[in-house]
């Protein structure tokens, strides 16, 4: 499992990391969270960039209940899904992953701040390979603000997945 530390020194590895694993034939990004919980809303937070950005047929906010968007998703017809999701994975905040699902919710302890596995989420889009890009949360109580590394990550982060989706066009 790919990790990048919150400075994100290694922006290059995790854009050709991410590369990697894109198909030109089918991208959606999904950013998941609650941006009234601080750093839980990372997820939506670089979603709404990338859509403002005009990335729009690859792109869906799903907020906090992803489960809501699966159609949605599904109609997009992906081969790759990349979940944009806070996590809680012991890492310094604003620390990024990049790992498949759902193995690294298995294998790493990697998970969601949500309730409903990302890889159950998944499975209900249907024969699609799927991701999770986390970024390290530290306050996601209602109310608290974004952690500064979390809000310098999501920049980075959003400066990279409009690189991926420039370079698959």
């Amino acid at each position: 499992m790919p990790t990048f530390n919150n400075t994100l020194d290694n922006i290059e590895e995790l854009f050709l990391e991410l590369k990697k694993h894109a198909s030109r034939d089918g991208i959606v990004i999904v950013g998941v969270g609650n941006p009234l919980r601080g750093d839980d809303g990372v997820g939506v937070l670089i979603a709404q960039r990338l859509k403002r950005r005009s990335f729009a047929r690859n792109v869906v906010v799903a907020g906090a209940n992803p489960e809501n968007f699966v159609s949605h998703i599904a109609s997009k017809n992906p081969k790759v899904v990349i979940f944009v999701d806070a996590v809680s994975a012991d890492l310094e905040p604003g620390s990024v992953v990049f790992a498949p699902l759902p193995e690294a919710e298995r294998k790493y302890g990697i998970f969601s701040t949500h309730n409903i596995p990302l890889s159950l989420i998944l499975r209900l889009i249907g024969d699609v390979k799927g991701y999770i890009l986390g970024i390290q949360a530290a306050n996601t109580q209602i109310g608290d603000k974004m952690h500064s590394n979390v809000m310098k990550a999501a920049e980075i982060v959003a400066n990279i997945l409009e690189k991926l989706l420039l370079s698959l066009e």
